[in-house]
């Protein structure tokens, strides 16, 4: 979903794209599920907010050269266990922002050689390099899943 070879850049941007339109939808549909089991708006952020912590640290491993394969995770147990609805709006949305400038400082600090360095993630073999843009397909693939199941355009 992301083909903007300034990663960075998008990242960054990304962040007030996010903000923005969260920020547009009215204040009770932040808990809205559209169907029996499916998540509500402030659980997929919570969601969000999750797999930039986890994304980062697994790019932090592999440009570092961590050897170790890296495990997966429940995503659904994750967002049961993270009671994203208990938290206010304002609260996940600085939470994305901390976690996403966390990665951006971090990321800041790699030469080209550490994005090359290889690992295994969740039984896949991975780049460094391959994190950030997957982070900014995964919030681009929320986005659209809000757009399209929660609040039609």
């Amino acid at each position: 979903m992301v083909s903007d070879s300034d990663i960075f850049h998008l990242l960054e941007d990304q962040k007030s794209e996010l903000i923005s339109f969260l920020q547009r939808l009215p204040e009770h549909s932040w808990n809205f599920r559209y169907a029996e089991g499916k998540w509500s708006v402030k659980e997929i952020l919570g969601h969000i907010c999750d797999c930039e912590l986890i994304f980062g640290y697994r790019a932090v491993c592999l440009a570092r050269g961590e050897a170790q394969s890296l495990p997966g995770f429940d995503q659904n147990e994750y967002v049961k266990n993270g009671r994203f609805d208990e938290l206010s709006n304002q609260q996940l949305l600085n939470l994305f922002l901390q976690v996403r400038d966390s990665n951006l400082a971090y990321f800041g600090t790699f030469n080209p050689f550490d994005w090359e360095n290889k690992g295994t993630a969740n039984g896949a073999s991975f780049t460094a390099k391959a994190f950030p843009f997957i982070m900014a397909g995964h919030v681009a693939h929320h986005i659209e899943v809000i757009q399209k199941f929660y609040f039609k355009a």
